[in-house]
This record gives C-alpha cells, sequence and structure tokens, in this order.
C-alpha cells in the first residue's frame, strides 16, 4: 500500500496500528515475501477499520438467479419499511379524521343554541369551496378552506346564549363578547395539531378589506385569502337565513349588500365570482324574505 493510500485511509478511518515488518515468521526471508506479509498484514487492519464503518462482509452465498440472498432480505426490508409507512399515514388520517370530528362536535353544539344557525357551517363550508374554485384555488387550498369553513364558528361556543339568540341589537359590550369568538376558536383549535392554515383563515374571516374589521384590523391582500373567501360566504348564507334577530333577505336584497360592501367589508375580486355563482345558485326560496336591510358582521 502506498504511502499516499495509507494518509487517505487513515484520514478517512484513523489512523491504523503500525505494522512491525520485523514481525514477519523467520521463513519470510526474501524481501518480496515481506512486503506480502506487510501488506497482508495492513490489509486485515485496514478491513476491519472498514467493516466498523459500513459492517461486516455479508457471507450470504449468490442465489441460483444472481441475486444475493442480502439483497433480497434488503428488499423484504424496504417493503416492510413501505408498508410501515403506509400504516403511519393511515394512523395520522384517522388521527385527523378524530380530531376533526370531535371540534365539529362542539360546532354543532354552538349551533344547537340557536335554531336559527344549524348546518350554517356546513351550508358557509359548501359556499366557500366554490366561491374558492372559481378563483382557482389548489385542491389542497380547497380542502383547506372547507375545513376552515366547517369549524369557523367554533368560538361561539364561549357566547352566552343570551347574546347569540337576542331578537334586537346588541349593545356595544355584547358586541365586544361577540368579537373575541375568531381568538377564542384559535385558542380550541391550538390542540388540533393539524389545522394551522385553517386557524389562520378563521382567525381573520372577520377582518374588512378596508381595514375596519376584527380582531387585527388587517387590509386588502394583508388579510389571507381564505379568510377573504370565508368571509364572503358565511355573509351570504346569514343573509339567506332566519336569524333571531331577521327574516332571510332576498338574493336581490343579498346582491345589493354583497356589492355594497365590496371594496369595504369585502374583497372586490371575491364579490365578483360571488355574484356570478349566485346567478346560478341562488338561496332556497322563504315563504317571508326581506327586501332591503342591513347585513351583520354577528355571524
Amino acid at each position: 500500500m502506498s504511502k499516499d493510500v495509507q494518509e487517505t485511509a487513515a484520514e478517512e478511518f484513523g489512523s491504523a496500528p503500525a505494522v512491525d515488518a520485523g514481525s514477519a515468521p523467520a521463513h519470510c526471508d526474501q524481501h518480496g515475501d515481506r512486503q506480502r506479509h506487510v501488506a497482508k498484514a495492513t490489509g486485515e487492519i485496514v478491513s476491519k477499520d472498514l467493516a466498523s464503518v459500513v459492517g461486516p462482509a455479508d457471507p450470504t452465498p449468490v442465489r441460483s438467479d444472481g441475486r444475493t440472498a442480502s439483497n433480497s432480505a434488503r428488499r423484504q426490508v424496504a417493503r416492510r419499511a413501505i408498508g410501515g409507512s403506509r400504516v403511519h399515514a393511515r394512523g395520522r388520517h384517522q388521527y385527523r379524521q378524530r380530531c376533526a370530528e370531535s371540534t365539529r362536535a362542539l360546532v354543532a353544539a354552538v349551533e344547537a343554541k340557536d335554531p336559527c344557525t344549524r348546518q350554517h357551517s356546513v351550508t358557509v363550508a359548501s359556499i366557500a369551496g366554490a366561491l374558492g374554485k372559481r378563483l382557482g384555488l389548489s385542491k389542497r387550498e380547497l380542502s383547506t378552506l372547507r375545513e376552515a369553513a366547517l369549524l369557523h364558528d367554533v368560538g361561539k361556543i364561549g357566547v352566552p346564549d343570551a347574546i347569540l339568540t337576542k331578537p334586537g341589537p346588541l349593545t356595544s359590550d355584547e358586541y365586544a363578547t361577540i368579537q373575541r369568538h375568531p381568538e377564542t376558536a384559535l385558542e380550541i383549535l391550538s390542540y388540533v395539531s393539524f389545522c394551522g392554515d385553517e386557524r389562520l383563515i378563521i382567525l381573520h374571516h372577520h377582518e374588512h378589506y378596508d381595514g375596519h374589521g376584527y380582531p387585527d384590523g388587517l387590509a386588502g391582500d394583508k388579510i389571507p385569502l381564505g379568510s377573504r373567501i370565508l368571509s364572503v360566504a358565511d355573509a351570504i348564507d346569514a343573509m339567506a337565513s332566519r336569524r333571531s334577530y331577521k327574516p332571510p333577505f332576498s338574493v336581490e336584497c343579498i346582491r345589493r349588500e354583497l356589492t355594497s360592501g365590496s371594496g369595504t367589508q369585502f374583497d372586490p375580486d371575491v364579490v365578483r365570482v360571488a355574484l356570478e355563482w349566485l346567478v346560478e345558485n341562488p338561496p332556497s326560496d322563504h315563504s317571508e324574505v326581506a327586501e332591503s336591510g342591513n347585513r351583520s358582521d354577528r355571524d
């Protein structure tokens, strides 16, 4: 072994113990025999060092098909690893599903407080998904948006029933209590590990495009797109539905309110696709509808 090779081996695997050429057997008198003995001894040392790094040599014989049994074993280990990862993925999916179901149970508890809001979250999720699709969101973004829409009112679990179902206008203190529900939702969903993107959408779905919303007074593109879409979808269902404080609005009234709020409460791009969607998907007919009214930020 040349000096350069020995130095390289020493750098990679550490310095090998010195080999004493004089320790060769007495019958190795000739120079060639002595060199072969030294080379053999050095090779054994390097082989041991290599084995400590890459593991012992595989003694498994070659099979009749030309493949070593060790390669077959490695493939079996790989297949088991893939199978294990699939099981792990199923476990993650089941965990996510259980968490979502538990959280939706909270939403159902909120909606049970006020018969007027039953199925509100499901309807809002459907509208938000339709608007998001028209705006070109990806499948993953649409999934996140729908999940956020299903959970957007979970923070109302902390709002007293008397405020949620109050038939008349809210006092300033009552309205301040309502305004805390996005932050309450954030606290509740902080225990659900998969809801990172959804939490952000829910937190800001009551921001106004002109910066006069809550909780942080964000404006324009500073508001997450999912929140801007959810804001319009939430308003559409709230206006189209009967509430303790108002009758359902007619389609024309909803269109006027969206147009009026475009650029102030709502993102103009989202309003544009919402108006198109309303033409094709008018809310269900009601026996009593309001032809005029003021949209509320109460939902």
